[in-house]
């Protein structure tokens, strides 16, 4: 693996990554001109545990349904159901400690090499996008696997008002240390830059969450959940209008036992043609 070519917000440690949260990106080719400034926007996954048969033996065999939720401006929204599954942690996966906790991590040049070391398969994308770079694998022993990858939509290759989309799968693999992370609230945070002259400019900037739309999904037969990020800036006096920036929405469901995260920068109609065209 390229250690060159990291993603800023990724650990990089012994050339190997941990992809450590969900994170808001944006598509540099639209965006670097505008004086974007992003914050890295992580979801809170909230798993209650109920026992489900069928019993084929006690004990290893006893199927855990998991009620998931996203906790959304202190507001726990039902996103469906998922399961515990006992995926295949591959060998030569890598050991990496990232605030206290030890991930196994691997990088995969193609999800179906992915799919194959972890005996395991997801929904993705069905497009002729090919991912960028690297698909990643981080397992949190003991509790879930988490796979994160972007497609790679070149700067002309805009389809049906999309210009940016990355997925993260999440795999329950213990019901009772499923994933506890930050909880997707409003924000509001100020600082400075330097403009041409040398003369500080003050920057306000709000990000506000917003959920757009709720609705079961013909091609998936499930729930999907679409949150849209609200950005607001005022530059000194001088309020910047949002419109000038794409908007990003985050797509959620769960399917299959897995629990899935996409973020789609673009439009809302275009968001949904993406989950619409998900498959195996």
């Amino acid at each position: 693996m390229d250690d060159k070519k990291l993603d800023v917000m990724s650990l990089v440690k012994d050339e190997y990554i941990v992809e450590t949260a969900p994170k808001a990106f944006f598509n540099s080719k639209k965006l670097r001109a505008k004086r974007y400034m992003k914050l890295v926007a992580c979801v809170a996954i909230i798993a209650t545990v109920f026992s489900v048969s069928p019993m084929r033996s006690w004990a290893d065999y006893i199927v855990k349904k998991l009620k998931i939720t996203i906790n959304f401006n202190e507001n726990n929204v039902n996103i469906g159901d998922a399961y515990e599954t006992k995926i295949t942690i591959p060998e030569d996966c890598k050991e990496v400690q990232y605030d206290n906790v030890m991930y196994l991590t691997k990088a995969y040049n193609s999800i179906d090499t992915l799919e194959s070391d972890i005996n395991e398969s997801f929904y993705s994308w069905q497009t002729e996008y090919k991912i960028l770079d690297e698909a990643l694998l981080n397992i949190v022993p003991d509790k879930y696997a988490r796979i994160f990858f972007d497609y790679d939509i070149p700067a002309d290759g805009e389809k049906d008002g999309i210009s940016g989309v990355s997925e993260y799968v999440y795999i329950p693999i213990n019901g009772k240390n499923f994933i506890k992370e930050l909880a997707m609230e409003n924000k509001a945070l100020s600082y400075c830059q330097f403009d041409e002259s040398g003369n500080i400019e003050l920057y306000k900037q709000n990000i506000e969450y917003e959920l757009v739309k709720q609705y079961k999904s013909k091609k998936l037969d499930t729930q999907v959940i679409v949150v849209k990020e609200k950005l607001n800036i005022k530059m000194s006096d001088n309020e910047i209008n949002d419109s000038d920036f794409d908007e990003l929405y985050y797509c959620y469901f769960a399917k299959s036992g897995k629990v899935y995260m996409i973020q789609c920068i673009g439009s809302l109609d275009g968001a949904c043609r993406v989950i619409e065209t998900m498959g195996e």
